[in-house]
């Protein structure tokens, strides 16, 4: 008993510790995360690139598009925060003092928990600022704003775990850019960021149940059916269990992984 509530505690140190480093960032991250950076996606995804490919729109199709895009914000912003492993390892070697006081498998999860959380944070605004900016332009009329926020902290939390995984995987930080070709960019451009899910089933039901086997699809189908509601998206339980499932495998591969890599007892 003593050694769990021990263990929790320097948990709650090492949680307590990457806030406070990274709430006190400069005056630029802040901005550049809070205004810049939503006004930019906003006013491209939800303004520009809707009319520039697109004939013919309507408020609920631009919204559809709005919601789809989200998951290249979450898949960038988990990168940002877990990535940096890697590059600990590779430097600094801060985790070797962690792994010397609290369990390598805590270790992995207490920063897989942080990230989702402060990711959280950083993009929380983003959905109210684009429906402030966009106004008519997006059909908020069925959109449940409790479940964008579940969907929002889920779909983050998952490709936390992913990218610690990969970080655990990856024998260096010049692999990063293979990371990115080889499995984020194909997982992004699968994954619903411009068409549903029912309309790759409408053009071919065999490709379209392949493609379920990308957690991205769970994201951009949660979110459009957080936004829009009806029935022509996947269920909301459907994308909630496929997100918690493959944030428990990432999970669980990241500390199989991290073991291999550090070779820790």
């Amino acid at each position: 008993m003593n050694d769990t509530m021990r263990s929790l505690k320097i948990f709650g140190y090492f949680l307590y510790r990457d806030f406070y480093v990274n709430m006190f960032k400069s005056r630029d991250f802040w901005i550049n995360s809070i205004i810049l950076y939503p006004l930019v996606a906003i006013i491209s995804f939800g303004y520009l690139l809707p009319r520039t490919f697109f004939t013919g729109i309507t408020p609920l199709f631009v919204t559809i598009i709005f919601a789809g895009n989200s998951i290249i914000h979450i898949l960038s912003q988990s990168e940002d925060y877990n990535i940096g492993l890697l590059e600990d390892i590779e430097h600094d070697r801060y985790v070797d003092y962690q792994i010397t006081i609290l369990s390598p498998r805590l270790v992995i999860f207490e920063r897989i928990l942080f990230s989702s959380l402060f990711t959280f944070l950083l993009l929380l605004p983003y959905y109210p600022i684009g429906k402030l900016l966009l106004q008519s332009t997006i059909d908020t009329s069925n959109t449940n704003w409790f479940m964008i926020f579940i969907m929002l902290y889920l779909g983050l939390f998952c490709f936390c775990a992913y990218h610690a995984m990969a970080a655990c995987v990856m024998k260096g930080s010049y692999q990063i850019m293979q990371l990115w070709a080889r499995f984020n960019i194909p997982m992004i451009m699968l994954g619903g960021l411009w068409v549903p899910w029912y309309t790759m089933k409408a053009f071919s039901p065999t490709v379209a149940y392949i493609l379920l086997i990308n957690p991205a699809i769970y994201i951009t189908e949660g979110f459009r059916q957080a936004f829009v509601g009806g029935d022509q998206f996947l269920p909301y339980w459907i994308c909630i269990s496929a997100l918690a499932a493959y944030s428990l495998i990432f999970t669980l591969c990241a500390f199989y992984f991290f073991k291999k890599k550090l070779d820790h007892i």
